[in-house]
């Protein structure tokens, strides 16, 4: 698979996107985890968003709205957030989210800036000033891997439990010749997939973040 099409493919799962039911003439499109998402949701200020998440009646899922202010990523949320996941069947492992806000969590008040000295095999002395394992009240005995993704949302921040979560192929990778000229040849790489939700209230999300 050609790494254009795993970051485009990473970006589908990842987006807000509603559902699009494909017909004569319009493609069909999954909808990303941020619509997913309905159960597990927190801001500092969550006025003026709408989470609707999978309607079982329609078969809908349409795109969620953000809040009307956004705030600065903060501990505390960010630990309700995991305790509602929890609270609802969920081990969250895996927190992803922007360069900003990245930045942010490494700044929690619970994360010292730690200096450490040389070590064998390093002709310098490190610094460390980030996290990348949040141990909660909360997360499974590996904590939370934190991971900055340059393709989702800036604004939002997803808390994932990869136990619940996977990608449907519908049609799985394949390569077809395309028409040659000359001495051109030409391939494409095509696949039909879809983000696989098993459990919807297992996840959350931070919304109404602030990007810079």
């Amino acid at each position: 698979m050609s790494k254009e099409l795993k970051r485009d493919l990473e970006m589908a799962l990842t987006q807000n996107q509603a559902l699009v039911v494909g017909a004569a003439g319009t493609a069909s499109e999954m909808a990303g985890m941020e619509s997913w998402i309905s159960t597990n949701v927190k801001a500092k200020q969550g006025a003026g968003s709408s989470n609707p998440g999978f309607d079982p009646t329609t078969g809908a899922v349409p795109a969620p709205t953000d809040p009307t202010n956004d705030d600065p990523i903060e501990e505390a949320t960010f630990k309700s957030l995991v305790a509602q996941c929890w609270d609802n069947g969920g081990e969250p492992d895996v927190l992803i989210t922007g360069s900003f806000n990245r930045q942010g969590i490494s700044a929690f008040d619970g994360i010292a800036t730690l200096y450490r000295d040389t070590s064998p095999g390093l002709d310098r002395a490190s610094i460390m000033g980030s996290a990348d394992i949040y141990v909660s009240d909360f997360s499974g005995q590996g904590g939370i891997k934190i991971m900055a993704d340059r393709f989702m949302r800036a604004k939002t921040a997803l808390l994932l439990d990869f136990e619940m979560l996977g990608v449907a192929y519908l049609r799985p990778f394949q390569t077809y010749e395309l028409g040659k000229t000359g001495d051109n040849e030409k391939r494409t790489i095509m696949t039909e997939c879809t983000l696989a939700v098993l459990n919807e209230a297992a996840h959350g999300k931070y919304i109404g973040l602030t990007t810079s």
